[in-house]
């Protein structure tokens, strides 16, 4: 079987580049003191009672930032890998950062859409929050005249509308990363397994994204379904996606892709797809974990010059 193309360390930084996304989200939260409802702050309080925090915004009125959030980092997961070498941020492989930039800009735009909004209901959301909290700590503390002076203490502690509006944010920075000295070799093992572990990570990764679908593939065509316009279109981009994201020239996934492709293509014009799925698709998954030590191997041999033995694979 022909040897996959030799991936040197100056190949893969100027393959792709690591993306870092930051977001912020202010919580609304504030912390309950004994003060607060009245009772004196000993050291008996201290070691006995524990306080927990305050909800200054409905938590609702959150979520649509939250959502925001998540759908960010799912683009970023997405369209890229796990590079364990540097915690935090992730590997784009060049093909793949237009498209997932593009998705990042909208989100941006609508997450500060959603900041504003939230700032114009800001005063009133408060209001409405203070009175839920001063029949919180009327029922705890049995009283409504501890609610009323907590609530006086309470109130200082909303934050003004320019703070609070700093405390929203989100952006992302690119950066690409120096391969190590020309002659300099890169020695894993002195590295603490962190650049083998990082290969391991990322050839897993994409392995994983296409074993989960080929499943699902299967499933379909256990339960006589027939493969439709949607599942072929998330077949086929995923697979762009994938064969953009194998960088280290992983022959066995190759393979596996061109497998799937060819399924769910004939299996589209076809009147019986759940039998022609069954049959193209069989044994992808096990081909895939046989062929996982090789991959990762070949990828370890091509970035280190180092052999299994010298790698402890």
């Amino acid at each position: 079987m022909a040897r996959p193309p030799q991936m040197t360390w100056a190949d893969l930084f100027i393959t792709g580049s690591l993306i870092d996304l930051d977001v912020a989200v202010w919580d609304c939260l504030t912390k309950i003191h004994p003060s607060d409802l009245g009772i004196p702050k000993t050291e008996a309080v201290k070691k006995g009672l524990t306080f927990g925090h305050e909800r200054l915004i409905a938590k609702d009125k959150l979520d649509p930032l939250r959502k925001l959030e998540g759908e960010a980092r799912r683009i970023i997961e997405k369209h890229t890998l796990p590079f364990k070498l540097i915690p935090g941020s992730r590997f784009t492989p060049r093909t793949n950062r237009k498209p997932m930039l593009e998705k990042l800009d909208d989100i941006r735009e609508r997450f500060y859409a959603a900041v504003k909004e939230f700032m114009a209901g800001y005063e009133q959301n408060k209001r409405d929050q203070m009175e839920v909290l001063r029949q919180a700590l009327a029922e705890a503390s049995g009283s409504h005249s501890v609610a009323d002076a907590a609530m006086d203490r309470i109130g200082w502690r909303y934050p003004g509308k320019e703070t609070v509006r700093a405390r929203f944010s989100i952006g992302w920075t690119m950066h690409s990363i120096a391969p190590p000295i020309d002659g300099q070799d890169v020695d894993a093992q002195k590295q603490g397994n962190a650049v083998r572990d990082s290969i391991v990570q990322m050839i897993d990764n994409v392995r994983q994204r296409l074993s989960e679908k080929v499943a699902s593939i299967v499933e379909l065509a256990s339960t006589g379904g027939k493969i439709t316009a949607r599942t072929y279109n998330s077949a086929t981009a995923l697979c762009d996606r994938l064969e953009a994201m194998n960088i280290f020239h992983d022959s066995g996934l190759t393979n596996a892709l061109a497998r799937v492709r060819n399924a769910i293509n004939q299996a589209a014009d076809a009147d019986n797809s759940a039998t022609v799925l069954a049959d193209g698709l069989g044994g992808v998954e096990k081909e895939l974990t046989a062929s996982r030590e090789q991959a990762i191997l070949d990828a370890m041999n091509s970035l280190t010059g180092k052999g299994a033995r010298r790698m402890d694979l």
